[in-house]
């Protein structure tokens, strides 16, 4: 009685095609590969492997040799054969996966490796070893390594000289105020010298920040104010600071435009809001939602504006630049007065917009 084998041979047939496209193009591939049993034993190994480790032998007669006679063709290779050795023992022990290991030849080229255990039917069979030459990639990452040092280092020089510069122009307009004595010329020079310091103090914290592009608002805020207080020669003994300052990390395009503001609307309530050495407390508070929506109060508890002024309409080069600021940033600013002036100013984080057109 004969048995109709039509349909077996198919499949062998195909399970051979397979096979061979298989075989074809791991042979082909540019990683080494390595396979062994689960006693050791080389069951494959393509070109690409030999020509890493300069192996002067035909894949084929490495097949069928033993863990320890096969490791004599490739571990003199590398740098450190005892690290090599001991690294080997542990991942064999383990059992388990291992990518993206580094290790280096004695004639200089970087390797990438990977080890992946043949596991069938929850017992491993054997496993399996791919080599990269990575020398190249490696290359090209410490070159954009140091490329990137080096501009970090200029973007740092360029913020201390604009920092500099910015206090250069500072120091002129103070040294101007020596030769007049014009109370409303030296109200403005004095606005002026604020306005500049607080953009310089901007360059400050990004030149010591490890981020370059980014500042801490709320620890700048607080340097600001230090500053204010200062340069209007003012004791918490007369007025009263209280600050509730998260730490948000800005950008220059919206951290510059917001500290003119802080600075336009303290200084306003410190010239304005107590006049005749009257005491108050001025509040600052910066928070920021989890949408990202930032929010920054300045507050006072002075005289306030008159109630029938409308204040979007003061002739004040201060509150002008304040609205000007504000809609740079696109954000939105209300003005309460009750018991003092309340400001609230809320916005979003700008987005950095190239400046130029590459070709």
């Amino acid at each position: 009685m004969g048995i109709d084998i039509t349909k077996n041979k198919k499949l062998e047939q195909e399970l051979h095609v397979t096979f061979s496209r298989l075989n074809t193009l791991i042979k082909n591939l540019r990683v080494g590969i390595l396979l062994e049993n689960n006693k050791g034993t080389v069951l494959f190994v393509n070109q690409a492997f030999c020509q890493l480790f300069d192996i002067n032998i035909s894949p084929n007669k490495l097949i069928g040799k033993s863990c320890l006679d096969f490791q004599n063709y490739y571990y003199p290779a590398f740098q450190n054969t005892e690290t090599l050795k001991q690294r080997n023992e542990q991942i064999l022990k383990e059992k388990k996966t291992v990518t993206n290991e580094e290790w280096k030849l004695n004639n200089h080229k970087i390797l990438e490796r990977d080890y992946i255990p043949i596991i069938i039917d929850d017992c491993q069979q054997g496993a399996l070893w791919v080599y990269q030459d990575i020398t190249e990639r490696k290359g090209y990452e410490t070159e954009l390594e140091t490329s990137l040092q080096q501009k970090e280092i200029l973007l740092k020089e360029i913020h201390h000289r604009v920092k500099n510069n910015l206090l250069v122009v500072s120091n002129l307009l103070e040294f101007q105020t020596d030769y007049t004595n014009d109370s409303k010329v030296l109200s403005v020079l004095q606005e002026s010298q604020s306005r500049i310091q607080s953009m310089a103090l901007i360059h400050e914290k990004l030149y010591r920040s490890t981020e370059l592009d980014k500042i801490d608002f709320g620890e700048y805020l607080e340097a600001l104010l230090d500053n204010l207080f200062e340069s209007y020669n003012l004791y918490e003994d007369d007025i009263n600071i209280q600050t509730d300052l998260a730490s948000i990390f800005l950008n220059i395009e919206t951290a510059n435009p917001c500290g003119l503001i802080v600075n336009e609307l303290v200084s306003n309530a410190l010239e304005h809001a107590f006049p005749n050495g009257r005491s108050g407390t001025i509040g600052i508070n910066l928070s920021q939602d989890k949408h990202g929506k930032i929010t920054l109060i300045v507050q006072d508890d002075g005289i306030g504006f008159p109630k029938d002024l409308d204040v979007s309409q003061l002739d004040s080069l201060g509150l002008d630049l304040v609205w000007t600021l504000t809609q740079q940033i696109k954000g939105n600013l209300e003005i309460e007065q009750n018991q003092g002036t309340c400001f609230k100013l809320t916005f979003w984080e700008r987005k950095y917009h190239k400046r130029y057109q590459t070709k």
